[in-house]
């Protein structure tokens, strides 16, 4: 029963994890070569923002699954 919020956590955080890798890589790109690219930024954002989003969901899904219990 705990198995899909356990996978969402999970999996949420395995993309907070992967795309904070690639943020800080293109941060590094962007100090070095001094190249702005927003467009990039925003789509770092909004992935950054859905990862965290998932992982909330799971441990909203694990409350939910335990009050039912």
């Amino acid at each position: 029963m705990y198995n899909t919020g356990i996978f969402l956590i999970v999996f949420g955080l395995i993309l907070v994890v992967f795309n904070g890798y690639l943020m800080l890589g293109n941060y590094k790109k962007h100090l070095i070569e001094n190249e702005r690219n927003t467009i990039t930024y925003i789509i770092n954002g909004l992935t950054l923002l859905s990862a965290f989003s998932l992982t909330i969901v799971g441990i909203a899904y694990i409350f939910i699954v335990h009050a039912q219990l």
